[in-house]
């Protein structure tokens, strides 16, 4: 998907110019089977062109093992990086015995 928006506020009286806003990106994402019991998915690619950088990027990679299912979510750009990884039973009566380990850091600005 791309998206654009341009903004065009008030004037500004110390240039006496009309504060002016646009933004232009480009959001991607898809998935595909490495092999019948791996699966590997991008949920947000994200570029801004205005700023020439990457904005975002999510993926997650899963395995089925017979009867536990792994799972890895990364999201390693963007102002909050994230980590998770989980391994858990596929059968729902035991579904309390899952591993769950995750981490996020907050940067605090988008680049």
């Amino acid at each position: 998907m791309f998206s654009f928006s341009y903004y065009r506020g008030g004037l500004d009286t110390a240039t006496n110019k009309w504060k002016q806003n646009f933004t232009a990106s480009i959001n991607a994402g898809g998935s595909f089977n490495l092999t019948p019991k791996w699966n590997f998915s991008v949920s947000n690619i994200n570029y801004d062109f205005v700023t020439k950088k990457m904005q975002s990027v999510q993926f997650s990679i899963s395995r089925d093992l017979h009867c536990w299912q792994l799972g890895i979510n990364v999201g390693p750009i963007g102002p909050t990086r994230f980590f998770n990884f989980t391994i858990s039973p596929k059968a729902g009566i035991l579904q309390d015995l899952k591993i769950n380990r995750t981490r996020s850091f907050y940067s605090g600005n988008m680049y």
